[in-house]
């Protein structure tokens, strides 16, 4: 007697990111945080009666081994679906330092899609520049570079108030003005200034300490900072705070807390 032993074949990692991929996209797909994130996208386009050709995504992280960095990639890729599916002409740009070999082959097999250090563009307005969880420094080498308008990243007031206005100025000036921005915004809005809530994922807002009565007979003037909007590139910025980000009782857990998508309005 003959048995017939089926040997089966070991996944490969193209094979094991290809299948993670589409069941967290399909997780993903109809939650809160991307109903809110395309319906903030979606209002800025119709607003402007425009569109995007080009996203270029930066520091995604090793989507092999994290499971933020893969929900992070299936974001982008329920995005790329949303915004250019009625147009095949599209450029998905992503680059991250740390993408192992495979992870940039993997990446390069899926459609329009390109893994490249240095970033070209004649169309900045119909770039959107994707940055989940985004160094502050890096953050401001990139407005610097390219003077972006469209950006779906952190919420740079989480950046403004962990640590001093002077100092965050001086290390990250446009970060700050962008924050100044949103912060005058704030204000109008309300009497009472509120700071917004950074959830439990290691990006932590410091607690506020109660005021001291100051026994010193030295009165310490606040600093006056001179920000210098006449020298930037934007006069405005339009803020909106993926809020649903913020709910960690889920399977991505805080994969996109503190984001936030940002227009940045350019003097010309």
């Amino acid at each position: 007697m003959i048995f017939k032993v089926d040997i089966l074949t070991p996944m490969t990692t193209q094979d094991k990111l290809t299948k993670t991929l589409d069941e967290r996209t399909t997780i993903l797909k109809d939650s809160d945080v991307v109903n809110q994130i395309k319906t903030a996208i979606d209002k800025v386009l119709l607003d402007k009666s425009t569109s995007f050709t080009t996203i270029r995504c930066l520091g995604l992280g090793p989507i092999s081994d994290s499971s933020n960095a893969m929900y992070q990639l299936s974001l982008l890729n329920i995005l790329v679906k949303h915004l250019f599916k009625e147009n095949e002409n599209f450029n998905i740009s992503l680059w991250d330092p740390i993408f192992t070999k495979e992870e940039t082959t993997y990446l390069e097999t899926i459609p329009n899609f390109k893994v490249e250090e240095t970033f070209e563009t004649k169309e900045i307005g119909k770039t959107l520049f994707y940055m989940p969880h985004f160094p502050i420094g890096a953050f401001e080498e990139l407005i610097n570079q390219y003077k972006p308008k469209y950006i779906l990243s952190n919420d740079l007031m989480v950046y403004y108030y962990k640590q001093p206005e002077a100092k965050f100025f001086e290390k990250s000036l446009n970060c700050a003005r962008l924050a100044q921005l949103i912060l005058k915004k704030s204000e109008t809005k309300s009497d009472t200034q509120t700071e917004p809530k950074s959830v439990d994922d290691g990006f932590k807002l410091p607690t506020k300490k109660k005021n001291r009565k100051n026994t010193s007979s030295v009165k310490h003037k606040p600093i006056i900072i001179n920000y210098d909007f006449e020298s930037a590139y934007f006069n405005d910025v339009k803020s909106t705070n993926i809020t649903k980000g913020n709910i960690l009782d889920n399977q991505w857990t805080s994969s996109f807390s503190d984001m936030c998508f940002m227009e940045i309005i350019s003097k010309s």
